[in-house]
């Protein structure tokens, strides 16, 4: 989850505490000797105060959802202010638009990296991450799942635990390092979404199997089709 950030950054907090996105926002920054600002529920869904606060407290790092991401574009564009000072700007939780992630990136910086996110919390929160400035390449509507972060593996995967050539859609299935051991107290529900990981010698590795639907595009990267359920 650390996407390369140098030490001395400022990152913007807007998730609730019991929203696990919140331990990736703190971690990214108190453990990394970065400044954490706090962003009240009142102000994140504000556009005008939450641009403001970023000027403000100079931020550099922030990581929206689409729903606030959308407010603050619609805003910008129509007093013509960008995002230049940002390095990273993180969206994720939801999917968004190919389009909108488009427009977004003309209101950033030369410099900015705009990322779209997956992950779970079954999987330690990220596990996933898309980033281009070839936007041509966007041809899909939905923005991309991406690829993988490092000590992370994704699987695409057919009901028969069989990888799923390029176009055809299967379950995504994440391994590696992020996955936790299970849930507290539910042994069945356990045993039902953390699967031996067929690909592993490892003993004990696991995978957890998602429930998204997927499918590999040409270049690698992964495109969320929709729920098995």
């Amino acid at each position: 989850m650390a996407y390369g950030l140098r030490d001395n950054y400022v990152h913007l907090q807007m998730a609730r505490y019991t929203f696990d996105v919140f331990a990736g926002d703190w971690i990214r920054a108190l453990c990394s000797g970065g400044k954490l600002v706090i962003c009240s529920k009142e102000t994140l869904l504000q556009p005008v105060q939450l641009y403001a606060l970023m000027q403000r407290e100079q931020v550099t790092v922030a990581e929206f959802v689409p729903a606030v991401l959308r407010l603050l574009m619609e805003y910008l564009e129509e007093t013509g202010q960008r995002l230049a000072f940002m390095e990273l700007l993180i969206c994720g939780s939801d999917r968004w638009y190919a389009g909108e992630y488009k427009k977004f990136l003309k209101l950033c910086g030369q410099k900015t990296r705009l990322i779209n996110s997956y992950g779970l919390t079954e999987a330690t929160i990220d596990s996933t991450y898309f980033e281009t400035q070839q936007v041509n390449s966007l041809t899909q509507e939905l923005v991309p799942l991406g690829q993988g972060f490092a000590n992370t593996c994704a699987y695409i995967l057919d009901r028969w635990l069989n990888p799923a050539p390029i176009g055809v859609p299967g379950e995504l299935y994440i391994g590696g390092a992020g996955v936790v051991r299970g849930y507290f107290n539910r042994p069945e529900l356990t045993g039902e979404r953390f699967i031996p990981n067929p690909f592993s010698q490892k003993p004990g590795e696991r995978l957890y199997k998602t429930g998204d639907v997927v499918s590999y595009l040409p270049d690698g990267n992964i495109e969320h089709l929709g729920r098995t359920d």
